[in-house]
């Protein structure tokens, strides 16, 4: 199991640093993605719990659900399908006030459940994830801090 893990800190309140990361399709815009869609919950938020939402980048297709979501805590989500071979455990980000900021710490683990290169590609999949969620949340950070 490959298990990557990020922090950012950033110079606002958890609420507005949860509402922008929730903000789904507005959070997940360029780089290497191009296309974000969410499928709001039942109830609400339509963000919220039971949300699914569809990423793709330049060559990965991604369907999540949101498995929890505690305003402004946590927000806990399962990878359901994705467009190569991926077993999922789950995802969170957590936001945890500190100072007069808050530190926003994303973690995710899963397989890729391929004979002999499935490490080899699990490897290559967190260093790509990494650097794509470490640009997200950058540039969350410039819009709230600006």
């Amino acid at each position: 199991m490959k298990e990557i893990e990020l922090s950012v800190y950033i110079e606002a309140p958890p609420e507005r640093v949860f509402d922008a990361l929730a903000d789904y399709p507005n959070f997940f815009q360029g780089g290497q993605i191009r296309y974000c869609r969410l499928t709001p919950a039942l109830q609400p938020p339509p963000n919220g719990r039971g949300s699914v939402r569809e990423v793709r980048n330049g060559f990965v297709r991604f369907v999540e659900e949101i498995t929890a979501f505690e305003r402004p805590e946590r927000i806990d989500y399962l990878v359901t399908q994705c467009s190569v071979p991926l077993r999922h455990e789950g995802g969170q980000t957590t936001f945890q006030p500190r100072g007069t900021g808050t530190e926003v710490r994303w973690t995710s683990r899963f397989v890729v459940p391929v004979p002999i290169v499935g490490h080899a590609l699990a490897e290559l999949f967190a260093v790509s994830l990494v650097a794509e969620l470490t640009r997200l949340l950058i540039q969350t950070k410039h819009q709230l801090e600006a």
